[in-house]
């Protein structure tokens, strides 16, 4: 079903990967996380409709327009709703619903769904991270957001120690009946993540993926700034910097007005690190006919510095 990431429109590109890829981790790691299979089960469900927006995904546009998506968390969030809202096994009951202790917000609940198969109540937490593989191991500390904040370790621990069960403190029930919500919620963990692993070991295929995780997961490479000029002379390609709003899922381009040669890339990016120090995220691009350009491989670059870098 690679197909379903050759969608013309962004949007719908990005909420097909929101529902198909897979996952970081499954039940195995913890009976929480969603299974693989689970994620094909929806897209099947699911598909229909995914073909019929990318002919008029106007619906789709005005539904992640009206929400506050400037952030790439909240725009991921926004596809995870759409789909709940749409899902033809599900209904929706309760989005960002907040959990109060006294005057004070000590939490929210993603989504409480009911799933009209089985007729249950389900609370989800949902999240979709990028991180780079800073060193070659496979403890989750290694694996950093490209801020250099946030890390896969600390990241589990916030969505198992203290998101998913809100459901279960006596304040977070007293919300779900606020909200009419009376049964008891089912916890579940929707986390898809990318992984950067450093581009020699990409390449040679000798990364270490993180512990316990499913290998599909989605992956890329990132070099330092040093390595731009080696890196490029390895390829004859075409690029692309991918603006932060349209990292979810590969790049499909028309038109070339964008794209970038080995040698325009090269200056872009040394002008660029001349002045800031955030990662950039590029992404390697073919041309399969006349007009179209596609995604085949994506890869931060990041200061010398990283992660230690200044916001």
């Amino acid at each position: 079903m690679t197909h379903i990431f050759n969608y013309k429109n962004q949007f719908v590109r990005d909420l097909a990967w929101v529902i198909s890829s897979p996952p970081l981790f499954n039940n195995k790691f913890n009976p929480l996380f969603f299974e693989q299979e689970f994620f094909y089960g929806e897209l099947n469900k699911f598909l229909p409709h995914l073909e019929n927006l990318d002919k008029n995904p106007q619906n789709l546009s005005e539904h992640i327009k009206n929400g506050n998506t400037h952030l790439l968390g909240k725009y991921f969030e926004s596809l995870v709703e759409y789909w709940l809202e749409y899902s033809e096994s599900k209904k929706l009951l309760s989005h960002n619903l907040q959990v109060f202790k006294g005057r004070n917000t000590i939490g929210e609940f993603d989504f409480i769904y009911r799933d009209l198969t089985d007729n249950k109540v389900y609370h989800l937490e949902c999240s979709g991270k990028f991180y780079i593989a800073q060193k070659n191991v496979s403890e989750h500390l290694n694996f950093i957001g490209p801020n250099s904040i946030d890390n896969l370790d600390r990241k589990i621990s916030k969505i198992v120690n203290e998101q998913i069960i809100l459901g279960q403190t006596k304040e977070g029930r007293e919300a779900l009946i606020i909200d009419d919500i009376e049964e008891e919620v089912i916890p579940q963990i929707l986390f898809k993540v990318y992984i950067f692993y450093y581009a020699d070991l990409f390449f040679n295929n000798s990364f270490i993926i993180p512990k316990d995780s499913n290998p599909d997961h989605p992956k890329g490479w990132w070099i330092y700034t040093k390595d731009v000029d080696y890196f490029l002379s390895q390829k004859n390609s075409k690029w692309i910097v991918v603006e932060r709003a349209n990292w979810i899922s590969k790049v499909i381009l028309f038109d070339d007005s964008s794209i970038l040669s080995n040698k325009e890339l090269a200056n872009k990016l040394k002008n660029y690190f001349s002045n800031n120090n955030y990662p950039l995220l590029i992404a390697e691009l073919k041309e399969s006919h006349e007009n179209y350009f596609e995604e085949i491989s994506r890869g931060f670059v990041v200061h010398n510095t990283w992660p230690e870098i200044n916001l």
